[in-house]
C-alpha cells in the first residue's frame, strides 16, 4: 500500500485520523520514478516537460536547470514535483517540502557556487509563493554533507546565507522576512556521524545544532 492510499483510507474511508493530527513531509530535487506505473525517472521528466509546456501555452520547459537528467531544483521542476506529490498523497496541503541534496549540483557536476546559490534562491522564492498560496506550510533542506563538512569543502552550505536568502524570498512575496518558511533541515546524526553535534560549524565556534537553534 502506498502512503497516499493509506492516507485516503485514514481520512476518507475510516475517518480515524484528522488531517491536523499528522505532519506530512515530502521532497523535491531528484526526479522520481513512478514505481506503481513502472516508469523510470527519465520518462517522468519527459512527462513533466510535456505537461508543463501544455499548461504554459506551449512554452518550452527550461532544460538547463536539470542536472544529469535526474536532479532539478528549478521553479518549474518544483511546480511539477509538488503537483505530483499532492496527487500521490491525495491532500491539498503539504506541511513540509524538503529540497533534497542540493549539494549534488556542486560536488557531482562542478557547477559554480554562484550558479547553485542562485538556483537555491530561485527555489526558495517559488516555495514562498506556494506558502503564500497555502499549498505548503514550511520548507527546508535535506542534505547528507552540507552541514557536516568544512567551509573549504565543495558541498558546504552556509546556514546564515540560506536564512538570508529565505528572508529575501519571503519579502519578494510580500511576507515579513521574519516569517519565512525555511524552518527545517534534515541531516544524518549518529554515533559515527556526529559532526552536527560535535564539530565546529563554519567559523562560528559552535556546533551546527547550536547555530541552528
Amino acid at each position: 500500500m502506498t502512503i497516499g492510499k493509506a492516507l485516503r483510507r485514514l481520512f476518507l474511508k475510516e475517518h480515524s485520523v484528522r488531517r491536523d493530527a499528522l505532519f506530512i513531509s515530502t521532497k523535491a530535487g531528484f526526479i522520481p520514478q513512478d514505481s506503481e506505473k513502472g516508469v523510470n525517472g527519465r520518462t517522468v521528466l519527459k512527462n513533466w516537460m510535456s505537461s508543463w509546456s501544455e499548461s504554459h501555452g506551449g512554452k518550452e520547459f527550461p532544460k538547463d536547470g536539470v542536472v544529469d537528467s535526474k536532479h532539478c531544483i528549478s521553479p518549474e521542476c518544483i511546480d511539477m514535483s509538488l503537483k505530483q506529490s499532492l496527487n500521490n498523497l491525495g491532500i491539498p496541503t503539504i506541511d513540509l517540502l524538503y529540497l533534497h541534496n542540493v549539494e549534488k549540483q556542486l560536488t557531482n557536476h562542478h557547477l559554480s557556487r554562484d550558479v547553485v546559490m542562485d538556483r537555491i534562491a530561485a527555489a526558495f522564492r517559488r516555495l514562498e509563493y506556494f506558502r503564500k498560496a497555502g499549498v505548503i506550510r514550511f520548507y527546508g533542506l535535506a542534505t547528507w554533507n552540507s552541514f557536516r563538512t568544512s567551509v573549504s569543502d565543495d558541498a558546504f552550505l552556509s546556514l546564515q546565507d540560506l536564512v538570508s536568502m529565505a528572508e529575501k524570498a519571503a519579502t519578494d512575496e510580500g511576507l515579513p522576512a521574519s516569517e519565512h518558511g525555511f524552518k527545517f533541515v534534515q541531516a544524518p546524526l549518529s554515533i559515527n556521524l556526529n559532526q552536527l553535534a560535535d564539530a565546529e560549524y563554519a567559523s562560528e565556534r559552535r556546533t551546527f545544532l547550536e547555530a541552528a537553534a
